[in-house]
């Protein structure tokens, strides 16, 4: 850029003294005095653009280190190795399958084993518990809930958190961690969402994944609830009593 600036100097004078007859010395005061604007103006320009693309948002979109880490460290060699888990974690649709299946279905396992027989359970379940244990981080409280699928042990561990914003909202934010044994295999940030009729926990962000076999095992159990389900809604379409009924309200013989 320097030498970009003395080149226009040069021309700046050769053109006032040449063409217009400036004279010598105003042709180099106006040529200086326009190589620094000009100077000063694309430096700036590029420092700037310079620092606005170190401190992008969009080169790391992760923000576990706080700050983006300098390339080389092991820090952003970690972080990196993040993204991608994380990307394979939302291509292989684990965060919305097991969060749907926590909060619609398997938290109620345990009660539904217990008071109401196995007609809302799909028999890959062979048994489910309900219990409280209190974090290691932060004494909070969370909720336990264990599950024997397709004979093998996982439990979820779940604990929300009600925080007021400075307009006064209430917001309602959770943790659901799930474990195979007792390694973590996935852990999922979720918020309470509201609706006039009613209120869903939905995921927003994954804290922890490892990529593995165990998450066929949760897409074996979307299937079972989906044809459970579907059972038991033909069951009812063709009760021999509701078709009396039709049949009689209509005329049909």
């Amino acid at each position: 850029m320097r030498s970009l600036a003395t080149i226009i100097v040069f021309l700046v004078v050769f053109l006032l003294e040449v063409f217009f007859g400036v004279g010598l010395g105003w042709s180099v005061f106006w040529s200086l005095l326009i190589a620094f604007f000009f100077y000063a103006g694309t430096d700036g320009y590029n420092n700037a653009k310079k620092s606005n693309t170190n401190n992008s948002d969009d080169e790391f979109p992760l923000s576990y280190f706080g700050t983006n880490p300098r390339e080389g460290t092991e820090a952003y060699r970690i972080q990196g190795e993040v993204e991608k888990c994380i990307n394979i974690a939302h291509q292989k649709g684990a965060p919305e399958l097991i969060s749907k299946l926590y909060f619609r279905d398997i938290k109620y396992y345990p009660s539904w084993i217990a008071h109401e027989g196995r007609e809302c359970v799909p028999k890959i379940i062979t048994n489910a518990t309900k219990s409280r244990k209190k974090s290691n981080e932060n004494k909070k409280e969370k909720e336990v809930t264990s599950i024997v699928l397709n004979e093998k042990n996982y439990s979820f561990e779940f604990h929300q958190s009600t925080f007021v914003t400075p307009d006064g909202e209430n917001n309602t934010n959770g943790l659901l961690e799930l474990f195979r044994e007792e390694t973590k295999i996935l852990a999922l940030n979720c918020s309470l969402e509201y609706t006039d009729m009613d209120s869903e926990w939905s995921e927003f962000g994954v804290e922890a994944f490892i990529d593995g076999d165990w998450l066929k095992d949760f897409e074996l159990l979307k299937k079972e609830i989906n044809k459970q389900r579907y059972e038991k809604e033909l069951q009812k379409a063709e009760d021999p009593e509701k078709v009396k009924q039709l049949k009689n309200n209509f005329g049909i013989k």
